[in-house]
């Protein structure tokens, strides 16, 4: 059998293959892009009352039980992103020159990236307004599934009424 020279001593040719393999798992195993985070995120525009987009917005983050504030600005489209947050309660207020602030609460939970657009009033048309608002129901901004809990329906609404009548009607058409 053929024999390299390694290391003072001779190193066969079937040494090779697991030699290779080995430092290719070591490298591969230790990938740290495959961990997961817990983090979540916000993501927004902002946009005054004619739907046109504010550029150079102050934005700030603030968790309502830790404190902890985050800062940025929105970008030249209006845009702005505040990655890595912890799971909390935010307060969202958007502030820019000539108009009135912003403010928004949303709850954040792990792993979720949570769009906020900003409507901005002009100074002295309006009295400041504070929305809140629950998660939407349908993330445009990512694509991944994520578990929700759902609290019980207590009684049962027209629309569940509704659904009963038209799988009645379903089932009984399959029937015939």
């Amino acid at each position: 059998m053929t024999s390299i020279q390694l290391f003072d001593k001779p190193f066969r040719l079937f040494g090779l293959p697991l030699l290779a393999g080995t430092i290719a798992c070591i490298l591969l195993g230790a990938n740290p892009t495959l961990a997961q985070s817990t983090f979540a995120s916000v993501v927004g525009t902002v946009y005054d009352a004619s739907g046109a987009v504010v550029t150079k917005c102050a934005v700030v983050i603030q968790n309502t039980g830790t404190s902890a504030r985050r800062e940025t600005s929105t970008d030249a489209a209006g845009d702005y992103s505040i990655p890595n947050l912890e799971p909390g309660v935010y307060q969202i207020t958007i502030n820019a020159p000539g108009f009135q602030p912003f403010v928004r609460q949303v709850e954040l939970t792990a792993r979720e990236t949570a769009r906020i657009d900003g409507q901005m009033a002009v100074a002295g048309q309006a009295a400041a307004v504070q929305v809140e608002a629950g998660a939407a129901i349908v993330n445009t901004d990512i694509s991944n599934i994520a578990e929700t809990i759902c609290s019980a329906i207590s009684e049962p609404s027209r629309t569940l009424v509704a659904a009963k009548d038209s799988l009645k009607r379903i089932m009984a058409f399959r029937r015939r």
